[in-house]
Protein backbone atom coordinates (compact mmCIF):
# COMPACT_ATOMS: atom_id res chain seq x y z
CA UNK A 1 0.00 0.00 0.00
CA UNK A 2 1.44 3.06 -0.96
CA UNK A 3 1.76 6.28 1.36
CA UNK A 4 -0.16 9.25 0.77
CA UNK A 5 0.56 11.40 3.76
CA UNK A 6 3.01 14.30 3.61
CA UNK A 7 3.40 13.95 7.16
CA UNK A 8 4.44 10.44 9.01
CA UNK A 9 1.70 9.46 11.88
CA UNK A 10 3.27 8.27 15.16
CA UNK A 11 2.25 4.92 16.62
CA UNK A 12 0.42 6.21 20.10
CA UNK A 13 -2.02 3.08 21.11
CA UNK A 14 -3.98 5.42 23.31
CA UNK A 15 -7.54 4.96 24.43
CA UNK A 16 -9.95 7.17 23.35
CA UNK A 17 -13.82 8.26 22.99
CA UNK A 18 -15.67 8.79 19.97
CA UNK A 19 -18.76 11.31 20.09
CA UNK A 20 -21.12 10.63 18.24
CA UNK A 21 -23.92 12.76 18.97
CA UNK A 22 -24.74 16.43 20.39
CA UNK A 23 -26.75 14.66 22.90
CA UNK A 24 -22.80 13.50 23.75
CA UNK A 25 -22.92 9.46 23.23
CA UNK A 26 -19.79 8.37 23.42
CA UNK A 27 -17.86 5.10 21.67
CA UNK A 28 -14.68 3.38 23.43
CA UNK A 29 -12.06 3.78 20.45
CA UNK A 30 -8.02 3.28 20.08
CA UNK A 31 -6.10 5.42 18.40
CA UNK A 32 -3.42 3.62 16.79
CA UNK A 33 -1.25 6.38 14.81
CA UNK A 34 -1.16 10.35 15.24
CA UNK A 35 -0.29 13.87 13.61
CA UNK A 36 -1.61 16.98 14.12
CA UNK A 37 -3.60 16.09 10.63
CA UNK A 38 -5.41 12.93 11.73
CA UNK A 39 -5.32 9.83 13.05
CA UNK A 40 -5.72 5.80 12.48
CA UNK A 41 -8.31 4.49 14.79
CA UNK A 42 -9.05 0.82 15.73
CA UNK A 43 -12.94 0.42 16.63
CA UNK A 44 -15.33 -2.00 16.69
CA UNK A 45 -17.91 -1.90 14.18
CA UNK A 46 -16.65 1.07 12.33
CA UNK A 47 -19.19 1.12 10.12
CA UNK A 48 -21.87 2.33 12.75
CA UNK A 49 -19.86 5.96 13.15
CA UNK A 50 -21.01 8.71 11.30
CA UNK A 51 -18.86 10.50 8.66
CA UNK A 52 -18.09 13.19 10.94
CA UNK A 53 -17.86 13.19 14.48
CA UNK A 54 -15.46 14.34 17.92
CA UNK A 55 -12.79 12.55 19.46
CA UNK A 56 -11.79 13.16 23.03
CA UNK A 57 -8.31 11.77 24.79
CA UNK A 58 -9.26 13.48 27.85
CA UNK A 59 -12.52 13.02 28.89
CA UNK A 60 -13.94 15.81 27.36
CA UNK A 61 -11.91 18.94 28.56
CA UNK A 62 -10.14 18.98 24.44
CA UNK A 63 -12.35 17.88 21.33
CA UNK A 64 -10.88 17.16 17.55
CA UNK A 65 -13.74 17.47 15.11
CA UNK A 66 -12.63 14.40 12.51
CA UNK A 67 -14.21 13.38 9.01
CA UNK A 68 -13.70 9.78 7.94
CA UNK A 69 -11.32 9.19 5.31
CA UNK A 70 -11.31 5.77 4.86
CA UNK A 71 -12.58 2.15 6.35
CA UNK A 72 -11.51 -1.02 6.15
CA UNK A 73 -13.26 -3.15 8.96
CA UNK A 74 -12.54 -2.20 12.26
CA UNK A 75 -10.10 0.35 11.53
CA UNK A 76 -10.69 4.46 10.57
CA UNK A 77 -8.85 6.69 8.84
CA UNK A 78 -9.49 10.14 10.26
CA UNK A 79 -8.47 14.11 9.06
CA UNK A 80 -8.83 16.71 11.88
CA UNK A 81 -11.63 19.26 10.72
CA UNK A 82 -10.64 22.14 12.84
CA UNK A 83 -8.17 23.46 15.85
CA UNK A 84 -8.92 21.33 19.00
CA UNK A 85 -12.01 22.74 21.11
CA UNK A 86 -10.65 23.48 24.16
CA UNK A 87 -12.74 23.05 27.67
CA UNK A 88 -16.07 21.84 25.94
CA UNK A 89 -18.13 20.24 28.33
CA UNK A 90 -19.97 17.42 27.07
CA UNK A 91 -23.77 16.17 28.48
CA UNK A 92 -21.72 12.42 28.48
CA UNK A 93 -19.18 13.29 31.43
CA UNK A 94 -21.94 14.10 33.47
CA UNK A 95 -23.83 11.15 32.69
CA UNK A 96 -22.74 7.33 32.08
CA UNK A 97 -23.83 7.09 28.30
CA UNK A 98 -20.38 5.53 27.23
CA UNK A 99 -21.46 2.69 24.61
CA UNK A 100 -18.39 0.22 25.16
CA UNK A 101 -19.87 -1.99 21.85
CA UNK A 102 -20.75 0.36 19.36
CA UNK A 103 -23.28 -2.46 17.79
CA UNK A 104 -25.48 -1.22 20.51
CA UNK A 105 -25.70 2.14 18.68
CA UNK A 106 -28.55 1.62 16.74
CA UNK A 107 -30.59 0.70 20.14
CA UNK A 108 -29.14 3.98 21.27
CA UNK A 109 -30.18 5.70 18.40
CA UNK A 110 -33.79 4.44 18.46
CA UNK A 111 -34.30 4.74 22.45
CA UNK A 112 -33.69 8.72 21.67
Amino acid sequence: MHEKRDIQRTRVMRDAKIIVSQHGLMVDCTILDLTNQGAGLNILHSFLIPESFAITLDKGRTLRTCRVMWRCNERLGVAFKHPPLSDWRIAATQTSDVVHDPANLAAKRVGH
